[in-house]
């Protein structure tokens, strides 16, 4: 056997033991409960900054012009709680693996900060195929966006969803209705495969 057939045997091996491809860009996470090590790994997200707590986690924002979107993860979560403190505070406690796994998955929507038009959201839920998931629970109350017209004008909402809702077998579709209609922001499986 020569020298190339042993280095190609081996590039194959160790694809197989990593779980990746040679053409994947990152390995598959998913959305899933906290375990002590995923747990570690947020810690660890949530001090290296927003690059890797929340700039994952955005929708969509060239299809979203009205409005700001981020999907909420327990994993996320915990990042999120630890993203701006200080680095010089290395004591001070990240959200607790249990709140985060209570809290489950859900969608963050905001008024866009730039926008004047938009009206207030009424609804979010996903499309998965053929079915249509409904969030469990939806909050949903007056927001400010900087425009002259009040914050009545403007709503923001937290729209929670099992966990289930974004797995990553499927594409899934995320669907944001207003007075004015609806407008989607399409997740591939590849993408929620990437996201923990």
């Amino acid at each position: 056997m020569t020298e190339r057939p042993l280095v190609l045997l081996f590039v194959a091996i160790a694809s197989m033991v990593s779980g990746q491809g040679p053409d994947d860009e990152a390995p598959a996470f998913g959305i899933a409960p906290l375990s002590e090590q995923r747990y570690e790994a947020a810690i660890a997200c949530g001090r290296e900054g927003p690059e890797c707590a929340t700039s994952p986690y955005v929708l969509c924002p060239a299809e979203l012009m009205k409005y700001s979107a981020r999907l909420a993860t327990p994993f996320s979560r915990v990042a999120m709680s630890l993203v701006n403190t200080p680095k010089r505070l290395t004591h001070v406690r990240p959200m607790e693996m249990k709140t985060a796994n209570g809290w489950g998955a859900g969608i963050y929507v905001f008024p866009a900060q730039d926008v004047h038009e938009s009206g207030p959201i009424r609804r979010v839920f996903i499309r998965r195929g053929e079915r249509v998931v409904e969030p469990s629970t939806a909050t949903i109350a007056p927001a400010a966006n900087g425009a002259s017209e009040g914050p009545d004008r403007f709503s923001k909402g937290y729209f929670a969803f099992p966990m289930s809702a974004f797995s990553a077998d499927e594409d899934v579709t995320v669907v944001f209705v207003d007075s004015d209609g609806e407008v989607s922001c399409t997740l591939s499986r590849r993408r929620l495969s990437t996201l923990r």
